[in-house]
């Protein structure tokens, strides 16, 4: 469901822009920024950004068994631990950039 601006008060509501009009100095800013990170902030200020990627990895793990069955047994039982992944691969996708919210899952 589409988040619905409101005209003249955009993400908030009439009633919440009174209450921030009333409320104590610094409390309206903290409220607003949670909708637009940079309102308020000066020319170069900055502010920090989630960046999120999604790429392919390729790793190895290496056991030792007697047969094709048993190894094929023990490498359903990896776990990414005993795994070495090669990490330094530049094949990355950037899946998006957004202004980091604590707490958000």
């Amino acid at each position: 469901m589409a988040m619905v601006l409101d005209p003249v008060t955009g993400p908030l509501t009439r009633e919440q822009i009174r209450e921030l009009a009333e409320a104590p100095f610094g409390t309206a800013r903290a409220e607003i920024q949670k909708y637009d990170p940079l309102w308020g902030k000066a020319e170069g200020d900055k502010i920090e950004f989630e960046i999120v990627c999604q790429g392919t990895l390729e790793g190895r793990a290496y056991v030792k068994a007697a047969s094709q069955e048993e190894a094929d047994n023990l490498a359903d039982d990896l776990n990414g631990a005993e795994i070495d992944w090669d990490v330094a691969r530049d094949d990355f996708t950037v899946i998006s950039v957004e202004p980091y919210k604590r707490g958000r899952t």
